[in-house]
């Protein structure tokens, strides 16, 4: 019940904050639906310059399908940490469909790329230090 009602009030949002304490990409994907994961929130939080259409005009821009992709996936979650800097890091996808880890797959890895290249973003501040912050998204497919 408790995770029914965690994986909801994620994907209610265009994006969240989790907090998390890992730093190795695997160990952050495998951990991001964990039960314990806790929420938190921040002074000022990070912001993408222009905003979310802005977030997501860039990832509509920027995005190519690539051939071989799965044609079923409409809709990928990806969750994301903002470093102390504003640069994206610690990416990963999962498919909506049992929230499957896809960074391996060629959606995945297409994903990777766009969220790379995005530019920095203003970080996420608490007590007037810049922070780690933990965002999700959804990113619609075309």
């Amino acid at each position: 019940m408790q995770k029914t009602l965690f994986l909801f009030f994620i994907l209610s949002l265009p994006y969240t904050v989790i907090g998390q304490n890992s730093s190795a990409e695997n160990v952050f994907c495998d951990s991001v639906f964990d039960i314990k994961t806790k929420f938190h929130t921040y002074e000022v939080m990070p912001v993408y310059q222009g905003g979310q259409e802005e977030l997501n005009n860039f990832i509509h821009d920027n995005i190519t399908v690539p051939e071989g992709a799965d044609t079923l996936v409409k809709k990928v979650f990806v969750v994301f940490q903002i470093d102390f800097n504003g640069k994206a890091d610690n990416i990963c996808a999962f498919n909506r469909f049992g929230y499957k880890n896809i960074n391996s797959t060629p959606l995945g890895k297409e994903i990777l790329r766009v969220f790379m290249l995005m530019p920095k973003w203003s970080p996420a501040t608490e007590y007037r230090k810049p922070v780690s912050v933990t965002m999700a998204t959804i990113v619609n497919i075309e």
